[in-house]
Formats: structure tokens, sequence, C-alpha cells
């Protein structure tokens, strides 16, 4: 035989590395052009295969120079795989594997309308999410210059003798029975808001980071 061989396998790291002896037959078994088991064998050292991986057989000659090629394997690499490590292997790869009753496993690649309704319900959410914390902030920002503007706000007023009265940090204003009224419900409005900000900015804090 000769050596050294004139192939060489690309590991999923970017390695190189020797082959194995059954590795070696295989690339020497006679298949016909459209035979599906016949080996991969990459064009080029970056040429990926359908999974978007490195790695595969690859002509010696067409390793970059200066590659360290690791010694063959002891064991087979290419071995069959049990049913369990073929089904967590399709699984890891993003297929949908459903094993079937009679020992057979079905696999498939997830519905583009799933995965498109999730997307979308997602984006929906965050939106939504999005709205309630800026309208929070909004309201919030709203009555703090409007409480500076009027000169304090009803929540820490008062009303005696028929007047009206706004209070900020013991000051007090008078002000017409509409303008408290105003700054009084806008102070129950921000009591509701900011609780439902508050809880939209960590929903959506789950959403951005899941």
């Amino acid at each position: 035989m000769v050596e050294p061989y004139p192939y060489i396998y690309v590991n999923a790291d970017g390695g190189a590395r020797e082959l194995h002896r059954n590795e070696r037959n295989y690339l020497e078994t006679p298949f016909q052009g459209g035979d599906g088991a016949r080996p991969y064998i990459k064009g080029n050292y970056s040429q990926k295969d359908g999974w978007g991986e490195i790695k595969g057989y690859l002509k010696r000659n067409k390793l970059p120079k200066g590659t360290q090629i690791n010694p063959a394997p002891v064991e087979d690499p290419s071995r069959p795989l049990s049913r369990e490590e073929h089904i967590q292997f399709l699984r890891n790869k993003g297929l949908d594997v459903i094993e079937n009753s009679d020992g057979t496993f079905t696999a498939r690649k997830p519905k583009i309308q799933e995965i498109t309704n999730s997307a979308t319900e997602m984006s929906l959410a965050k939106v939504f999410c999005g709205i309630l914390l800026g309208v929070a902030i909004l309201n919030f920002a709203a009555f703090f210059i409007m409480a500076i503007y009027l000169g304090g706000d009803a929540i820490n007023g008062m009303v005696k003798d028929g007047h009206y009265y706004l209070a900020e940090h013991g000051r007090y204003t008078e002000v017409t029975e509409a303008v408290f009224n105003y700054s009084r419900h806008h102070a129950y409005s921000v009591f509701v808001t900011h609780p439902i900000g508050m809880v939209a900015a960590w929903y959506l804090g789950r959403l951005t980071s899941s």
C-alpha cells in the first residue's frame, strides 16, 4: 500500500488525521456514479458538507501547509451508529425524530410554519411588552413634569374650606378644582401603569434572553 496514503480526514474542529484501515477500504470500494453510499470527499479544505461542517475526506495535497496530521484512530470512527446514537445524531442536527411503535423512527425537518408562528408570537409579545413599558415610562414622566409645572400634586395636597391645594415638599399651591381633579386622576393612573410597566420590563427581559 502506498504511503503516505493519498487521503486524510479533516475533523469537525479543522484538525486532520490519518485514516483508519476500514476508512481506507471504504474509499477504495468501487461505487456507481449515483450511489448515495459513496464517500464524501471534499474538493478543498474549507468546503463544508450539507450540515455546514468542515469535516470530511480530503486529498492530502490539498491540506494547508503546516497543518498537523494526527495518527489514525485505534477504533473505527466510521462504525455504524446504534439506533439510539442515530436518533441523537439527527436530533442534534435540528431534525424532529418520531420513534414508531414498530421500533423504526422517522426523521423530518421542523415545519417552517411552526417555526414562523413561534417567531411571530415572540415578536408580537416583545412589541406588546415594549408598548406597555413605553406607556408606563411616558405616563410617569408626564406626571412628574406636570407636578413641577403646577407646583405639586393632589395626592400630597388637600382641600380646605372649598379651596384646592397641590403640595410639593411641604409647599402648597392653590389651584382650581379641575386642575386638582386632573392631578389626582393622573396620580391614580401612575399607580396602575407603573406596576404594569415593571412586569412588562421583566417579561421583555425574559423574551430577549430566551
